[in-house]
């Protein structure tokens, strides 16, 4: 694995499986991530570059074939790996006389998922099973790529056989109910008191957000070291991010004491 530490992390589903995690911000090649580019793409850089098996790296192929939950657990992994245990976010009550910021700490490995299901079966008031896939990265890709779609032309796409009925309101309700059942993690809502007044809040919480928010601060991070040793030693990019992690941050420790 190389000359950084990484974190293990259960693949949903297996109970044995796992893939390993580095931190996001160690590398060139998590300089070259655009962290100003559209969520489900730069999920993609940051899995293919941080995660791997025992065996293999990932692929960019594979990693938008996964369901939206599985590349959020692999997004997680990475938070953690990064950033540690907790994720921290910060909102504002909801009560408009009260309106304060608040800092909601939510613990990473809560939101570990042991399944991936990669399909739900629903019946219609006819009795007609429906086999709805879970939505993937390549789905995320095909909306944005081909434009805007309606909630029921993007569960149109997810169904796996035609249908012999038009579905109905009520169908489609069903059906979402139970994407959100197989898929919690997409839609989340966080319960929380306010400090300041009490009041109960229920606030929505996106954590692939979170997450690229999160990770996002670490690339500043990563130009500040590769300025300060360039400075000091007069190495180039290639040869300071060729150095293992922790002697990185023995010469930065060393450069910070020679200047104060």
């Amino acid at each position: 694995m190389g000359q950084t530490a990484y974190t293990r992390w259960p693949l949903p589903g297996h109970a044995d499986a796992h893939w390993w995690s580095r931190p996001y911000g160690e590398t060139l090649e998590d300089l070259e991530v655009d962290l100003q580019g559209t969520a489900p793409f730069v999920t993609t850089d940051i899995l293919c570059g941080c995660l791997c098996t025992d065996d293999k790296p990932l692929t960019r192929d594979e990693v938008w074939s996964w369901t939206v939950n599985r590349r959020l657990q692999g997004l997680l992994a990475v938070t953690l790996a990064t950033r540690g245990e907790l994720l921290i976010l910060t909102a504002h009550c909801q009560q408009q006389a009260c309106s304060q910021p608040m800092d909601l700490p939510l613990r990473i490995r809560d939101f570990l998922q042991s399944d991936d299901p990669l399909q739900v079966d629903v019946q219609s008031e006819g009795d007609q099973a429906v086999e709805i896939r879970l939505p993937t990265g390549n789905d995320q890709r095909a909306w944005l790529q081909e434009g805007h779609f309606s909630p029921d032309q993007m569960l149109e796409r997810l169904i796996r056989e035609p249908l012999n009925t038009t579905l109905s309101a009520e169908w489609f309700e069903n059906i979402e109910a139970a994407l959100m059942v197989a898929d919690p993690l997409t839609i989340l809502e966080i319960e929380t008191l306010c400090p300041e007044c009490g009041a109960t809040n229920h606030l929505p919480v996106d954590l692939e957000h979170e997450c690229l928010n999160s990770l996002a601060a670490e690339q500043p991070r990563l130009f500040d070291e590769i300025h300060q040793l360039a400075s000091a030693y007069h190495w180039s990019e290639a040869e300071i991010l060729a150095i293992p992690v922790e002697r990185r941050r023995h010469y930065l420790r060393r450069v910070m004491e020679a200047w104060q």
